[in-house]
């Protein structure tokens, strides 16, 4: 007996699918009344810093100074590197 490959294939397709549909249908939530309001996800606790974490403590401003001296080396990064340049 031989079977036709593109009929396998097509059927192995149709249950993929069908079982796909039958598994997303079954996961989805199902409420019992329509007209309730949904509760708010609960806040899941994290150790990264939220922006809600962060305080303004104010800023500064580098002082003018006449002449040749300018600020323009202050555009790069500033960066702390134990071990040294």
């Amino acid at each position: 007996m031989t079977i036709n490959k593109k009929l396998l294939l097509t059927v192995i397709t149709v249950v993929l699918i069908m079982s796909t549909v039958a598994f997303v249908y079954l996961n989805k939530p199902q409420s019992s009344n329509e007209d309730e309001e949904e509760e708010p996800p609960t806040a899941v606790p994290s150790d990264l810093i939220q922006p809600t974490d962060l305080e303004y403590r104010g800023a500064f401003r580098l002082p003018y100074v006449e002449g040749d001296v300018d600020w323009s080396w202050g555009g790069t990064g500033a960066a702390y590197y134990p071990n040294g340049d």
